[in-house]
C-alpha cells in the first residue's frame, strides 16, 4: 500500500519503482544515479567501439583517443588474455618473493612506487591546504583489508570478512605458488602485517573531518626518526627537489612510520606485498582470475556477480583514459543549449545564496562580508573541462601484455605527478570525468564541478518544469555550493586556503548549529541500522543548504509549483540496496541513507509542511523549534 506523502515522502513518491526495481547482478545498489550510470555505460560503449573503428581506419586525429583505442583493443582481446593466463604477472610476483631483507626492499621501493604497487607508505603530490598556489608532498599509510578500522575490534565481523578474503587470496596465489602450505603461510603473514597497518590507520569518522588531517612535519625530523625506512634516498629519486616538509594525516602514523619497516616484520611485509600485487592486478589477466579477484569485494557489498568481461574490459581501459574519453563524451552528448541553461541556473543560485548570506540573522557583518567574497570567488565548471592533463598523449601501447602497459602507464603518470612538486596547480583540471554521474566541490580550488553525465534524467531535462529541475539539478548545484560552507569547507577562504575568516563568536554559533544538524540525524533508524549524525554532518549541512537555496530559486519562477519541486527531490533519491552494502555505508559513508536525505531534509522546511498540510502526529512532521537552518 502506498504511504501518504505526509508520512513518508520517499516511499510515497517512489512506491511503484520500489515495488518493481531490481538490483542488477553486477551491482550492490540501484537508484536514480545508477539508472543514469547504466545509460551512460551504453553511450560510452558505443563511443569506444566507434573510436576503435576509426583508429583502425586511421581516421582518429586526437592522440589521446588513439592511445585509448589501441589500449582498449588490448583489454578486449579475450583470446589473447585467455592464452596468456596468469603468466604476465608471474615475473613480478617472483621478484617480490625473491626479496631478501628490508635493505633490498628500500632499494626497490622507487621502482615499486612508480609501478603503483600497494606499499605500506604512499607518497602523493597534492595542493597545499595552507597555500593553494603550491603542491606539496603528502605521506599516507596503505589501505587495510577490512572496510573500516573499527572492524578489527569486532571479532565476529573480522572473522566473517577475513574468511572470504583468505578464500580469494588462496585462489589468486595458487598459480604463482604451487605449494598449498606456502600459500597458507603467505596469507597468514600478510594478514599479520595488515593488522599492523590497521593499528596506525584512521577510522571513517576521523577521515570525515578532513580539515583536522593536516599534520605538517619538517622533512629533517622525519629523516632522523626513520632508521629502517630510507626515506631521504627514496624521495631524492622520486622528486629530486629540495623538500622542507611532509604532510601526514595522522600524528600516530607519522611518529611510528619506521615501525612498518622494522626488520622483524620483513617476512610479513613481503607476504603482504605479494598478496596485494596479485589482488590488485589479477583483473588484467584471464577471465577466471579476473572474476576470482572480485570475490571479497562482492561479498562485503552483497554484489551477486562480477561484471561481464566486455564491460570490465572497457572499464580497464577507462581507468587510464577517463578524461580524454569523458571529454569526447561531453562534447558529443552535452548540447550548447543545455550547458547555457545550467550555467544560468548556477549564476541564479549563486545570486540567491549571496542574498541569503546578506539577510542571514546570525552572522556578523564582518563574517558575512568574508563569506560573500568567498562566494564571489567560487569557480564554476559545467559539462566538460577546458583542458586535461598532458600526460595522456604519452600513454602509448608498448607491449602485447596488458600488465606491462599498465606498469608503464603508471610510471608515466606518477613521474608526471612527482614533477609537479612545489609547482602551482592548474585550476582548470578536473578530478572527475565528464562521463561521471556525480558532482563535487573542491575546497582547495574553491570551485564546483558538474560533469555532463549528471545533467540528465530526474536531475535535469529541458522537458521538465522549472520546479522539477530546481528540485533535481538545482538542489545538486546548491548542495555543492553549500559544501563551501559546511563544517569542513567553512574553514577554507576565497583562495581555497585553510584560514580563519570567521569572528570567534560567529564560529561558535556555527559549531552549535552544526551540533544541531548532527542531532537531527543521529540515531535515526533505517532498515539496516542507525544513522551516524557525526559521520554524515558535512553532507547533511550541504543537503539542507542546497535544498533551501534551490527552493528559493524555484519560487522566483513564474511556473513555480512546490509539489513538483518536492516530488522530484524525492525521485532523485530513489534507492534500493543489498543489505551488506547498506550496512557498510552506514559505517563508512559521509552521506546519510537516501531515504533520510529525501525525508528529513524536506520535513526540515516550512514550505514542505505547508504544501502537503503536514501536522503534528504525521511522521514527516518536525516541530519548528526542532528544525535546523544554517544556510
Amino acid at each position: 500500500m502506498r504511504k501518504e506523502i505526509k508520512d513518508n515522502l520517499f516511499e510515497s513518491v517512489n512506491h511503484d519503482w520500489l515495488q518493481n526495481a531490481k538490483i542488477p547482478a553486477d551491482r550492490s545498489y540501484f537508484g536514480e544515479f545508477s539508472e543514469l550510470d547504466i545509460k551512460n555505460e551504453k553511450r560510452i560503449a558505443r563511443l569506444a567501439k566507434q573510436l576503435v573503428k576509426r583508429e583502425l581506419e586511421n581516421k582518429l586525429i586526437d592522440q589521446n583517443l588513439v592511445n585509448f583505442a589501441k589500449y582498449y583493443s588490448l583489454t578486449s582481446n579475450f583470446e589473447k588474455r585467455e592464452k596468456a593466463g596468469t603468466a604476465p604477472l608471474t615475473p613480478y610476483v617472483n621478484e617480490l618473493l625473491g626479496l631478501k631483507n628490508i635493505d633490498e626492499f628500500n632499494d626497490y621501493f622507487v621502482k615499486f612506487a612508480l609501478r603503483d604497487y600497494a606499499l605500506p607508505v604512499i607518497f602523493h603530490i597534492s595542493t597545499d591546504l595552507k597555500n593553494s598556489n603550491n603542491q606539496i608532498l603528502i605521506c599516507l599509510i596503505a589501505s587495510h583489508i577490512l572496510p573500516d578500522k573499527s572492524h578489527y575490534e569486532n571479532p565476529e565481523t573480522k572473522s566473517k570478512f577475513l574468511k572470504v578474503a583468505k578464500k580469494m587470496f588462496k585462489k589468486l596465489l595458487a598459480p604463482f605458488i604451487p605449494d598449498v602450505k606456502k600459500v597458507n603461510n603467505v596469507i597468514k603473514l600478510a594478514l599479520q602485517y595488515d593488522e599492523l597497518i590497521a593499528k596506525y590507520s584512521l577510522t571513517s569518522l576521523q577521515k570525515a573531518k578532513y580539515v583536522e588531517l593536516y599534520k605538517p612535519y619538517a622533512f629533517e625530523k622525519i629523516v632522523k626518526q626513520t632508521e629502517n625506512f630510507k626515506i631521504e634516498n627514496i624521495l631524492s629519486q622520486l622528486i629530486n627537489k629540495p623538500i622542507d616538509k611532509i604532510v601526514f594525516f595522522d600524528d600516530n602514523f607519522a611518529k611510528n612510520i619506521d615501525k612498518l619497516f622494522n626488520p622483524k616484520h620483513f617476512e610479513r611485509l613481503k607476504a603482504w606485498l605479494v598478496v596485494n600485487l596479485v589482488k590488485n592486478f589479477s583483473g588484467y589477466l584471464d577471465d577466471k582470475t579476473r572474476v576470482n579477484a572480485t570475490l571479497y569485494k562482492r561479498f562485503i557489498s552483497g554484489q551477486s556477480k562480477a561484471s561481464n568481461k566486455n564491460k570490465d574490459a572497457l572499464n580497464l581501459a577507462l581507468e587510464y583514459f577517463k578524461m580524454p574519453v569523458g571529454l569526447h563524451y561531453g562534447q558529443n552528448y552535452f548540447g550548447v543549449r543545455a550547458k547555457k541553461n545550467v550555467e544560468n541556473m548556477i549564476k541564479h543560485m549563486i545570486k540567491i545564496y549571496k542574498k541569503n548570506l546578506e539577510n542571514n540573522d546570525w552572522l556578523s557583518d564582518k563574517t558575512k562580508e568574508k563569506a560573500i567574497i568567498k562566494l564571489n570567488n567560487l569557480g564554476v565548471h559545467v559539462g566538460f573541462p577546458k583542458e586535461i592533463e598532458p600526460f595522456y598523449k604519452d600513454l602509448k601501447v608498448v607491449s602485447d601484455s596488458i600488465i606491462e602497459n599498465v606498469f608503464e602507464f603508471n610510471k608515466i603518470i606518477n613521474r608526471y605527478s612527482f614533477n609537479k612538486f612545489n609547482e602551482k596547480p592548474n585550476k582548470n583540471y578536473w578530478s572527475m570525468s565528464p562521463a561521471t554521474v556525480n558532482a563535487y566541490f573542491n575546497p582547495s580550488m574553491n570551485h564546483i564541478v558538474f560533469p555532463a553525465a549528471v545533467l540528465d534524467g530526474a536531475f535535469y531535462s529541458l522537458k521538465h518544469s522549472s520546479s522539477e529541475n530546481y528540485g533535481g539539478i538545482g538542489a545538486v548545484i546548491a548542495h555543492e555550493i553549500s559544501h563551501a560552507f559546511d563544517n569542513n569547507g567553512a574553514l577554507f577562504d576565497e583562495n581555497g586556503e585553510m584560514n580563519t575568516w570567521w569572528t570567534e563568536e560567529d564560529f561558535a554559533t556555527f559549531k552549535d548549529k552544526t551540533k544541531s544538524m548532527i542531532e537531527l540525524f543521529d540515531g535515526l533508524d533505517t532498515k539496516y541500522g542507525k544513522c551516524n549524525g557525526t559521520l554524515t554532518v558535512s553532507e547533511n549541512i550541504a543537503d539542507a543548504g542546497g535544498l533551501a537555496c534551490a527552493l528559493e530559486a524555484a519560487k522566483q519562477e513564474p511556473d513555480y509549483n512546490p509539489k513538483e519541486f518536492f516530488i522530484n527531490w524525492a525521485r532523485v533519491w530513489k534507492w534500493i540496496s543489498k543489505p551488506e552494502m547498506a550496512v557498510r555505508l552506514l559505517e563508512t559513508d559521509t552521506h546519510a541513507p537516501c531515504e533520510l536525505r529525501a525525508n528529513i531534509q524536506a520535513a526540515n522546511t516550512e514550505e514542505f509542511t505547508k504544501t502537503f498540510d503536514v501536522k503534528p502526529g504525521d511522521k514527516m512532521y518536525i516541530a519548528p523549534e526542532k528544525r535546523v537552518k544554517i544556510w
